[in-house]
């Protein structure tokens, strides 16, 4: 019983192999554009659904709803067509064989199952013609198969398709044939060598008759294998495949098709327009082989008249034939997509064109049935391209085989948008523009930009308006609703990472890039953080960790205002003069080193000592502190020494003497509120904090922070005199070859420095006409700094001020607001003065409404391009971030928009949003 089960088996797995089920892969599949090339189906299905079960295709159309059991795979901006079939190739080689008619040649026995075909798969070809060469006369049967980028997915289509005949010239003159004796013997005599048909073009026909003619008649046992496999296959009526190029050979080939009543196909045709009536006439199928030299340039034709121009000019004569287009053998198979664009430019139609490479080639090798379209029932041979599939800048970008996936394009890390029109800025449009992205950035800009291998292509479609990434100048996103006022030490951009549902809500509505600050700022000022709302991580997400210093002053006298500031700036001063004397002396050092000068190289150490400052109550004194709670045993208390300039105290503890070096107190006094740090040596931790409460009988209440920890501080005064010391400070100044050392960070006076040296504005918080007089008496025309107004109601009292300083203002929340009985739009107002401004949203999520801000902003009078003017560039400007974002250039950051029209159109929308070159979906 064993036995006989064996033996059953092996003859299913036998006839398996005979005729095999081809499995495959399951899955759904969407496109912004797929072309069946079915006579059932429309031409072009505009966001197509491929359905594939078991490796076949089991549905296609629009309206398909993918079935919840199968992976969906999306190619939003792509095209797909049927796998192209290559009618004719090299793969086999010509073989070498010296008989002129060599019909037992099977050009499958030298194909090389093994090789590598994914460059092939890259151009789109699922499906090859082996042919057996065209140097001789009769150089024996074809064959067709599937191409796949693993050895056991090649498939046989086909492995005996048709015999192959050559009228050209390059079938003539054969070698001399020499027939050895069989079997050998002395008693036979080597016959010498004796010549070959064909030599001349009547000769191809006469050698052709005497060939079929004797294989016929002879008695099977008498025939050699080429004139047995003739025989056999004459007798069947199998298909010829007849090579030929000139006008006459062609003509040649019908007739001698007709004359002897076979099917049959023509492969070639460089003069076929020429004579395509005749052609269409007799009804064979024409191979169009396109000889175009697209690696290398073309050779000298020569003097003769009578040389074949391979050129492809004209062939639209060719239109009423039944075409296949394919590379000549010249050609690498690779470019036949590139072949058949040059067919496209020659004045076939693109749907004749297309067709030639996937359907009309399958139908004339006799595999329509399983491939060269996208017909329920055939097998899901696909090619993904990211353009149309015959423009010449369009790539492959995957194929699937069957179903499952068979090449897929290297990760490219560009990207081209194109769109109707490209915003450059006010009146500045550029139309049918493309961008181009590259790692994140823009990399050009124009009507035709570069296009790499693999490139993604967005299609942006008709109507499409691209604009750069909205900025909103006042958002509070990520920072989860807390209201407290952040020291000035304190970077919002540590509190970012990979972008999350409130970031990506935020980018589909168009905004790329938010300014976030907290609701409150601290006295000596906060900072503002640039973060962009798309990204996988901080790096990629954050554009400046310090975009601004923060400053509320709405609720200040203006009297105090200068003082206020003044004291910050000073500090500021002094602390950007360390840094600047370092970076002359480093420079100077440099330049003795290079011209050979003598340098003390011997380390430096200086002592600074800070002397104490006078200053008027409530502060400045003696005041006996105590700290209790949290994982304290017993309360820790000591003698404090503090002293007020200003609005700043500085201060130490004088008892006990714990360390006269690292315990320095600095702190801001806020009215009745005090806040501040403890200067301690903490391993590279943030510094101790305190906040509190001064009440009359000069007492203070409050907290003390240190990580997750946070103490009881109370404290009482006990001597109200200025107490003077000193606090002691030694450093290195110069390392061991002499260089300066830079001087020590300080993370609360950084901001500062960068507003000081012009690299970041100070972004002041006010509201009223003498508000706005105090910031720019002091900080734009005595200071000369770069100001930033934020709300700044009154705005309006100051506009030509405004306009000549350049200080621009970030609009307040509130879009419209009554004044003297009148709606006021202030944004409208400020930029028809030429006053820059910008948009706010004033929450975390908020930023959703900056598009409809824009919209009501130019309702009331503003025009379009001056709102989305202060939403991008003139937002940037105002930031000091113009050269990363806000506008559309080579260099700049890839933060775009794609609109279905101008932004602030009725109607317009947002249909797509890239940020940092990455789509959000």
């Amino acid at each position: 019983m064993r036995l006989w089960t064996a033996l059953f088996a092996t003859i299913a797995i036998w006839a398996c192999g005979v005729a095999p089920t081809l499995a495959g892969g399951s899955m759904a599949i969407r496109a912004a554009r797929v072309y069946p090339v079915s006579p059932d189906l429309p031409w072009v299905i505009e966001d197509g659904v491929i359905i594939v079960r078991d490796g076949r295709i089991e549905a296609i159309g629009a309206d398909i709803e993918p079935p919840a059991d199968l992976p969906l795979i999306e190619f939003p901006d792509a095209s797909i067509t049927p796998g192209f079939v290559a009618a004719s190739t090299g793969l086999a080689g010509r073989h070498s064989a010296r008989e002129s008619v060599g019909a037992g040649y099977w050009s499958l026995d030298a194909f090389d199952r093994y090789a590598d075909r994914r460059p092939i798969l890259a151009g789109g070809v699922t499906t090859a013609h082996l042919s057996p060469g065209n140097n001789r006369l009769l150089s024996g049967r074809g064959a067709v198969v599937r191409l796949a980028s693993s050895d056991d997915e090649h498939v046989e289509l086909d492995a005996a398709a048709d015999l192959t005949v050559n009228l050209t010239s390059d079938a003539y003159n054969p070698p001399l044939l020499v027939t050895p004796p069989l079997p050998p013997s002395a008693d036979q005599m080597i016959m010498p060598s004796r010549p070959q048909r064909p030599n001349s073009r009547i000769g191809q026909y006469i050698a052709l008759k005497q060939a079929v003619e004797r294989a016929l008649s002879l008695d099977p046992i008498d025939r050699t294998i080429h004139e047995q496999i003739l025989a056999e296959t004459w007798s069947d009526g199998f298909v010829l495949r007849v090579n030929a190029d000139r006008a006459a050979d062609l003509l040649g080939a019908t007739a001698f098709l007709q004359t002897n009543d076979r099917a049959g196909y023509l492969v070639g045709g460089a003069e076929a327009a020429r004579i395509a009536g005749r052609l269409a006439d007799a009804g064979f199928p024409l191979v169009y082989t396109v000889a175009a030299p697209l690696r290398r340039a073309a050779g000298d034709l020569g003097p003769s008249r009578e040389a074949l121009d391979p050129s492809v000019e004209d062939l639209s004569a060719l239109e009423e034939l039944t075409l296949a287009i394919a590379p000549d053998e010249t050609t690498r198979l690779e470019d036949m997509r590139l072949a058949a664009a040059t067919a496209l430019r020659a004045g076939l139609s693109e749907q004749r064109v297309l067709e030639a490479v996937t359907r009309t080639p399958a139908e004339i090798l006799g595999v329509d049935d399983r491939v060269g379209s996208l017909t329920p029932g055939l097998l899901a041979d696909l090619v993904v391209h990211s353009g149309h599939p015959l423009e010449t800048r369009s790539h492959v970008l995957g194929v699937y085989m069957s179903g499952e996936e068979a090449f897929t394009a290297p990760e490219s890390n560009a990207t081209v948008v194109r769109a109707d029109t490209v915003w450059l800025g006010p009146d500045e449009y550029l139309s049918g523009g493309s961008i181009l992205i590259e790692d994140g950035k823009i990399a050009a800009v124009g009507r035709s930009v570069p296009q790499p291998p693999f490139a993604r292509v967005i299609d942006a479609g008709e109507g499409s308006f691209v604009t750069p990434g909205l900025i909103d100048t006042g958002s509070r996103l990520g920072l989860g609703g807390d209201r407290t006022a952040p020291d000035p030490n304190l970077q919002l951009s540590k509190l970012f990472g990979a972008a999350g549902p409130e970031d990506h809500r935020v980018a589909r509505a168009g905004v790329t890039t938010v300014l976030v600050s907290s609701s409150r700022a601290s006295g000596r000022g906060s900072q503002i953080t640039a973060v962009k709302t798309g990204g996988s991580n901080r790096e990629t997400r954050v554009v400046a960790d310090t975009a601004a210093v923060y400053f509320d002053l709405a609720d200040s006298d203006p009297e105090e205002i200068e003082s206020r500031l003044k004291a910050r700036v000073q500090a500021g001063k002094q602390y950007a003069k360390k840094w600047a004397k370092w970076r002359d002396d480093l420079e100077q050092w440099k330049k003795d080193r290079e011209a050979g000068m003598a340098v003390d190289e011997e380390p430096k150490i200086e002592v600074v000592e800070d002397g104490g400052n006078d200053g008027p109550d409530p502060i400045t004194g003696t005041w006996f502190a105590s700290i209790t709670g949290g994982p304290l045993p017993e309360p820790i208390s000591g003698n404090v020494g503090l002293n007020l300039k200003g609005s700043q105290f500085e201060g130490k503890i004088v008892e006990p003497a714990a360390a006269e070096i690292e315990h320095t107190i600095r702190g801001t006094l806020d009215g009745t509120s005090i806040s501040g740090l403890i200067e301690i040596d903490t391993g590279g931790l943030p510094l101790p904090t305190f906040e509190g409460e001064i009440s009359d009988e000069d007492r203070i209440t409050g907290t003390l922070s240190f990580q997750a920890i946070t103490l009881t501080l109370e404290a009482e005064r006990t001597d109200r005199s200025a107490v003077t010391f000193a606090v002691k400070k030694k450093r290195r100044t110069t390392g061991k070859n002499g260089e300066p050392l830079p001087p020590r960070k300080d993370d609360a006076l950084e901001p500062l420095r960068a507003a000081l040296e012009k690299r970041i504005p100070l972004a002041v918080r006010v509201r009223t006409p003498q508000q706005i007089k105090a910031v720019l008496d002091y900080l734009v025309d005595t200071e000369d700094l770069p100001v930033v107004l934020v709300d700044a109601q009154a705005a309006r009292v100051h506009a030509d001020r405004l306009k000549e300083k350049s200080v621009g203002v970030v609009a307040p929340r509130q879009i419209v607001r009554q004044e003297q009985n009148r709606e006021y739009h202030q944004a409208s107002d400020l930029a028809r003065q030429g006053v820059r401004v910008s948009f706010q949203s004033g929450a975390a999520d908020g930023g959703r409404s900056l598009p409809l801000m824009g919209l009501f902003a130019v309702e009331r009078g503003m025009s379009g391009d001056a709102a989305l003017a202060a939403m991008t560039q003139d937002a940037a400007a105002m930031f000091k971030l113009e050269d990363r974002i806000g506008s559309i250039a080579p260099g700049r950051d890839a933060d775009l928009v794609i609109f279905s029209g101008h932004p602030f159109e009725t109607g317009s929308s947002v249909r797509r949003v890239i940020v940092g070159g990455q789509e959000v979906r």
